[in-house]
């Protein structure tokens, strides 16, 4: 898992009984194994972020050019400015949507972990737990909690939130107070709402960073590719 990348990915845990792989229902082992957490390559749309107070609205449309697949629509709720437009060309080059680009693993999942906290006939929340080698390989798992919101039909899991469980210092000179992220999905696996919170201390410095994400607008079109015009 991925340092600020990862802060999209964070989750509440809730106590329950615990459910076995052997015995997980089929909707559940659907779900997970269907959970891609990705964006169509052939879908337009729109991105309204905000992050820290500062908000900005996004278009992206893959059948452009890479260099122009990316529009600034407005800033802070006006038109952007030529400066604007110039600061944003720069900063958008050879970058890749900031507002969904980190994705839980499922096979560092422990579907044996499996806890369902409530549910019905349609839907189920519950929680679940990271695999012993994943959590070896990746020290920070052991902190964190991950819950997920699971559609029984079709199935498909239609959010996730993933929490530190408490204070936390992955490495020398930097203390993560709280953070937590996570996403909601439309029914079409495609992302509707991203969402992640970062409270902690960067060597002597204190830093807050929050950040929510809002797609809209999905249109399908027919990608670019090398040789177009």
């Amino acid at each position: 898992m991925r340092t600020w990348k990862s802060l999209s990915l964070l989750a509440i845990a809730l106590l329950a009984a615990p459910l076995s792989r052997a015995a997980g229902p089929v909707w559940l082992e659907k779900a997970l194994d269907r959970f891609a957490q990705t964006i169509p390559p052939d879908c337009a749309y729109t991105v309204d972020l905000t992050r820290n107070g500062e908000t900005t609205s996004e278009r992206f449309d893959p059948s452009q050019p890479p260099a122009t697949r990316w529009t600034l629509l407005s800033r802070n709720g006006r038109p952007p400015t030529a400066e604007d437009l110039e600061l944003y060309r720069r900063q958008r080059q050879g970058v890749f949507d900031p507002a969904f680009n980190a994705t839980i693993e499922t096979r560092q999942l422990d579907r044996g972990s499996v806890r369902i906290v409530r549910g019905d006939e349609a839907q189920a929340a519950i929680t679940i737990g990271f695999t012993p080698a994943a959590s070896d390989a990746d020290k920070m798992l052991r902190h964190l909690d991950l819950s997920m919101v699971v559609r029984k039909e079709p199935a498909a899991v239609t959010a996730y939130t993933l929490k530190l469980r408490e204070p936390y210092s992955p490495v020398l000179f930097v203390k993560m107070h709280e953070m937590s992220a996570g996403a909601e999905f439309d029914a079409e696996g495609r992302p509707v709402r991203t969402h992640s919170l970062f409270r902690g201390r960067i060597f002597f410095k204190s830093v807050t960073e929050q950040v929510e994400a809002r797609f809209h607008d999905y249109t399908r079109t027919t990608p670019w590719s090398p040789g177009q015009p």
